[in-house]
């Protein structure tokens, strides 16, 4: 009997599926939430791990706002040791190299299983890749600590205020009321991709694209947030990889 294209098509499809059941055997018997969940438990289960990334904040105009770089050590199960460096001449002008952003907090907010997690397609394949979205009420609840977070640090800063006082305190006055306007409309989307090692489980980069939408003096902006962390792991003699 003669093939046809769509028989041959149809054919390879079947064997195509075959082949990626038996490479996905050891992810197939767990729903991408176990799975996961798998993945964060090889790295919080780790006395020691290394991770470096990047944070950029994207304006409504598509410019790069802000752009910082961090690497650091967690040692001790937890105690987390960030080196801040800014890429950007703004982000220098506008802060210190330190940053409020913490590295670790959005992998907290995933694991309050409040995120939406699916398998994804597209990794290496030594690895397995997730797409996790954050429920809406909260990805804008992180962001909104955040922001609070900030103008917190201002209100601390004794040689900001030491200047000039009075004038200090009316600026972050009514900075925290335009704060508050701006979050009770605030709305964020965030999604995430997280890589990890197909046999170990252990993690090896998280990545954020969080976008706000706000209404500032009658008009609409859009403003996104781009993260990427690398997750190394320690080798036997302690060190990081």
């Amino acid at each position: 009997m003669r093939r046809t294209t769509w028989t041959r098509l149809a054919c390879a499809g079947i064997a195509l599926a075959c082949l990626q059941g038996c490479m996905n055997a050891g992810t197939s018997n767990l729903s991408a939430e176990d799975a996961f969940a798998r993945s964060a438990s090889a790295l919080s289960g780790s006395e020691s791990y290394g991770l470096s990334g990047e944070v950029s904040v994207i304006d409504a105009g598509g410019s790069i706002a802000n752009k910082m770089a961090y690497e650091g050590e967690v040692t001790g199960h937890g105690n987390l040791n960030v080196q801040w460096t800014s890429l950007s001449a703004k982000a220098t002008a506008e802060r210190p190299v330190e940053s409020n952003y913490e590295p670790l907090d959005l992998l907290k907010t995933i694991q309050d299983q409040t995120a939406a997690i699916t398998y994804a397609q597209g990794a290496a394949p030594d690895q397995v890749q997730f797409k996790i979205k954050l429920d809406d009420a909260v990805a804008k609840r992180r962001i909104a600590d955040q922001l609070r977070k900030e103008l917190t640090a201002l209100e601390k800063d004794k040689a900001l205020l030491e200047r000039k006082p009075e004038q200090s305190a009316k600026v972050l006055s009514d900075a925290k009321k335009t704060l508050e306007d701006v979050l009770s409309g605030l709305k964020v989307t965030t999604n995430c991709e997280w890589y990890a090692n197909k046999r170990t489980w252990f993690p090896k980069r998280l990545q954020e694209e969080t976008v706000l939408q706000y209404k500032w003096k009658g008009k609409t902006y859009q403003e996104k947030r781009v993260s990427v962390t690398n997750f190394r792991e320690a080798s036997r003699s302690g060190t990081i990889d």
